[in-house]
């Protein structure tokens, strides 16, 4: 049973009633609702970032959809060809290297590179 409470003495009442039937207290003229909504919904939360904050979540986002895509385009092209079943490689199948992803990040001080990072995702085919 959904109940109205009192703001006076705490009694509960149906939702129904015009007054409290405790202590005949009118209900306020404005009556807050029975279910609220969150002021601080995650929606508006994101609006709140700041924008180079809003660029970095989506360029994270996007680059971990891109990391399970290969991963699991990757998985499904394995059960689809087993090459082998032997535990161990001959000596001779050296695997193939594979470059999937490259970043380089530059690090410029007073218009002079500073630091080059680079950052590589590699996969070794059987």
């Amino acid at each position: 049973m959904i109940e109205r409470v009192c703001p006076v003495c705490g009694h509960g009442n149906a939702v129904e009633e015009p007054v409290c039937t405790a202590c005949g207290a009118a209900w306020a003229a404005q009556e807050q609702p029975l279910a609220r909504r969150p002021q601080h919904a995650l929606a508006q939360r994101w609006q709140q970032l700041p924008p180079r904050w809003q660029t970095a979540a989506k360029a994270l986002a996007l680059g971990a959809t891109a990391v399970a895509l290969e991963v699991g385009t990757a998985l499904l092209r394995d059960q689809q060809h087993p090459n082998s079943t032997a535990l161990a490689r001959r000596p001779d199948e050296a695997p193939k290297l594979r470059v999937i992803q490259r970043r380089v990040w530059r690090t410029y001080r007073n218009g002079t590179l500073e630091r080059e990072t680079l950052e590589e995702t590699q996969w070794f085919d059987r």
